[in-house]
């Protein structure tokens, strides 16, 4: 039982060190910032741990690349979305205060 632990932690390690910086230039490439970048590669090898590492059997390239578009694109809709609801309450308060030239006629 340990062995396995030991294994799976070391498959974990190996699998870090040879795709962390591949992830993070790709998540960067996408998210055009490299810490939500860092972010999006971090829940990605989290994602990875947690579906036990995949199959002993299968390369994880694949697997590893596609979880972490989907992160960072997820990341992207997510600040497109809060980039609106931030345009549309300028709009809703710009409407609530007088022109400038309204407070001058006044």
């Amino acid at each position: 039982m340990e062995s396995e632990i030991i294994k799976a932690q070391q498959k974990l390690e190996r699998v870090l060190q040879r795709f962390e910086i591949p992830l993070l230039q790709y998540a960067t490439h996408i998210t055009g910032d490299r810490e939500r970048a860092k972010d999006v590669v971090q829940e990605t090898f989290v994602k990875f741990q947690r579906n036990g590492s995949l199959s002993p059997d299968k390369e994880p390239v694949t697997w590893l690349f596609t979880v972490c578009r989907n992160g960072a694109l997820n990341v992207c809709r997510k600040e497109r979305r809060m980039m609106y609801l931030d345009e549309e309450l300028i709009e809703s308060r710009e409407a609530e205060q007088p022109m400038p030239y309204e407070r001058i006629e006044k």
